[in-house]
């Protein structure tokens, strides 16, 4: 709960230094050195509590706690006194003022002092939001308002600003029962409204509306909800409030991941191919520039990397027969300075094609890792494709660097680091770019890519993080084992996937 107080002391050092201890604490502060200047704190302010030096009120003190009460009946007041005359100012305010704290003012008695007034804070909103929902339902029969209480979906009603008015026992276990909160903030973290809102489109026409989105319970789980709206009207038809409804279809999509499954599949050979193909563009380039320079050398080495690009592609289109089979993963021992030279082997010309740095960090003696010699680079690739288009997407805000670190992670893991200098992610985003089908790249994005890096990386019984933030780059964390589950199977013929295998 954030809380703001105005401090009045006619010390302006004595209240800054009280202003500097309470910031750390995460309050709000704006400091007053009069009564009048406290009255224009009070309106631009809007403070939740007052801390006053009882030596700045004089005589008038009484007179003054009563004007205030009257005019300010929310706003919690804490006195500050010498210890000679707190007696005094007890017997003269009670009632007037919530706590009395002895000057020098000790840190332990202002915590306590602050914490106290807070939870009255809390229980004084809690009280405020029980009567309104109690107004709103005085007129509504006994049976609807114990259907509204118990349905079996998210139900709120909203105000012209989408603040949660009322809220049934669901919604308040899952998201909280926040007083006068906004439904954007509750569900998906977002500081402003969503595109496209069902209930701003009811305000508007009165009519209903639908939409389907993935929120963020207060727990951190995320469900995916089909929401319904509809207006409510008072006598003269006008629209005060919009009642929303939300259906939890979360088993449905995955049901729906299941039954296609081999889509998925196909989603992921394609991503695959991609990456491959960008390398296989950069060893056709090697190959004309090679043969321009008659540099057979280079020539060469062209054909080798394009040799080893196609061999690549065909596996991996014959894997679709493969998963057919209900495929596992099957492991190879691979030396992580060759794992990262294959991913740096095909992000390096889709790099330069963008004016991007590329960048390889390596710990001495990284040793090997047990993984699917297919997959997993795979998937890693993709984490650095797409850190590689986050910095052309940052129009020029800076230098466009992308890092990829490997170092050890304790002693039977490796921690796989891919930093980039992009734009940033917001929190909505970093909360559903892993589930299925969301893309930021609207039409020229399927879904998909970032859903099957995080499930390549579960198989793998590793997890994966993201690090970021609006304007400060991106950083995605990879924690893998060293060694395999037991129970899982050796790549046949050192991984090399054959037509007879499939």
């Amino acid at each position: 709960m954030i809380c703001r107080i105005i401090i009045v002391d006619s010390d302006q050092s004595h209240a800054e230094a009280l202003a500097a201890y309470l910031e750390r604490l995460d309050y709000i502060i704006a400091i007053a050195t009069s009564t009048d200047r406290l009255q224009t704190l009070l309106t631009e302010h809007l403070p939740d509590i007052v801390i006053v030096d009882a030596g700045l009120l004089g005589s008038s003190r009484s007179k003054w706690f009563r004007e205030m009460k009257h005019r300010y009946p929310l706003i919690w007041t804490i006195v500050l006194a010498p210890p000679d005359a707190m007696d005094q100012l007890m017997a003269d305010l009670i009632g007037d003022a919530f706590g009395f704290i002895a000057k020098p003012v000790k840190s332990l008695a202002l915590d306590h002092t602050l914490y106290q007034a807070r939870q009255a804070i809390k229980l004084q909103r809690q009280l405020s939001q029980s009567q309104q929902e109690l107004q709103e339902l005085r007129n509504t029969p006994k049976p609807y308002r114990q259907l509204f209480r118990e349905m079996p979906c998210y139900l709120t009603v909203q105000d012209q600003q989408l603040r949660i008015t009322a809220s049934n026992r669901l919604f308040k276990e899952h998201f909280g029962d926040e007083i006068g909160c906004k439904c954007y903030t509750i569900y998906k973290h977002r500081d402003s409204p969503c595109p496209e809102c069902p209930v701003e489109k009811t305000f508007k026409d009165g009519k209903a509306h639908q939409t389907e989105e993935v929120v963020t319970s207060k727990t951190g789980a995320q469900y995916n909800i089909l929401t319904w709206t509809a207006p409510i009207r008072d006598q003269s038809g006008q629209i005060t409030q919009v009642i929303e409804m939300a259906t939890d279809i979360t088993q449905i999509r995955k049901l729906q991941d299941h039954l296609t499954s081999l889509g998925l599949m196909l989603g992921s050979i394609s991503h695959g191919v991609k990456g491959m193909l960008t390398a296989l563009d950069g060893a056709v380039y090697q190959l004309e520039s090679g043969m321009e320079r008659k540099d057979m050398p280079r020539v060469a080495a062209a054909v080798g990397e394009t040799r080893e690009m196609v061999d690549r592609i065909r596996k991996m289109i014959l894997q679709i027969l493969y998963y057919a089979k209900s495929r596992e993963l099957n492991y190879e021992t691979k030396a992580l300075t060759d794992l990262a030279d294959e991913i740096m082997a095909v992000g390096r010309p889709l790099a330069e094609k963008y004016g991007v740095t590329l960048k390889l960090s390596l710990t001495p003696d990284l040793g090997t890792i047990e993984i699917d010699p297919h997959w997993l680079p795979a998937a890693l690739i993709n984490l650095v494709e797409n850190a590689i288009h986050a910095c052309d997407d940052n129009h020029g805000q800076g230098p466009k660097e992308v890092e990829i670190r490997f170092r050890p992670d304790g002693d039977q893991g490796i921690l796989i680091e891919v930093r980039d200098s992009g734009k940033g992610i917001d929190k909505e985003t970093r909360e559903k770019m892993f589930t299925l089908f969301f893309s930021r790249k609207g039409p020229q994005g399927t879904g998909l890519g970032l859903f099957i890096v995080d499930h390549v990386i579960t198989l793998h019984r590793g997890s994966i993080r993201v690090d970021s933030a609006p304007g400060k780059g991106t950083c995605f964390a990879i924690r893998l084992p060293r060694r395999r589950p037991p129970t899982a199977k050796s790549c046949p013929v050192s991984g090399k996937l054959t037509d007879e295998t499939i």
